[in-house]
């Protein structure tokens, strides 16, 4: 095997691992959140990590707290977490930008739904000189399985209400969109 043809092969080894990594960042990311809690904290959160990862630069080998290292890694380079290394330790401390994927990873990812007749009802009327996070949030929401009733109006059967009218304050949006939690009437 001449030298370009290990080249290729490291190249394809590096993408599989990075796929592979980029894959679970969303899982991390949201295990990083559900440790510090609901709150969007300032304070740089302890992390663990095997006292050898730092020697393993060359790659991986199936260790699963050097996997985690390469995940907060991605992580950090994405601009949602910030890393500080401090001894053995790896201190992470979650950005706005990495509040905002979370919170839009929990309503992607939720599977609880309402009690019957009951929907997590979105109203919003959001002006044309932001109309690219209209179109954004209109985008969310059928990502997250949300039935259009009317242009702005959308509805779901999953319980999302509190996530999603989180998600409304972050984007600092809450003059335009209104979540509720309303129950159908039949007649």
């Amino acid at each position: 095997m001449n030298s370009k043809q290990r080249k290729r092969q490291r190249k394809v080894e590096e993408n599989r691992v990075q796929k592979r990594v980029l894959t679970k960042t969303g899982e991390l990311l949201l295990g990083l959140a559900n440790g510090l809690g609901n709150a969007m904290e300032s304070g740089w959160s302890v992390y663990r990590v095997s006292p050898i990862a730092s020697a393993r630069r060359d790659g991986y080998d199936g260790d699963p707290f050097w996997d985690e290292y390469r995940r907060l890694k991605a992580l950090e380079k994405k601009r949602v977490v910030k890393l500080k290394r401090s001894g053995r330790k790896i201190e992470y401390r979650i950005t706005n930008d990495g509040w905002h994927e979370t919170l839009k990873l929990r309503i992607l990812t939720s599977e609880a739904l309402l009690p019957e007749g009951e929907v997590c009802m979105v109203a919003f009327d959001i002006p044309e000189d932001i109309a690219n996070v209209r179109r954004t949030f209109r985008y969310l929401l059928r990502r997250a399985k949300f039935r259009q009733v009317q242009r702005s109006v959308w509805v779901s059967n999953r319980d999302i209400t509190r996530e999603l009218a989180e998600l409304v304050k972050v984007l600092r949006v809450e003059k335009y969109v209104r979540v509720y939690l309303s129950r159908r009437v039949t007649i």
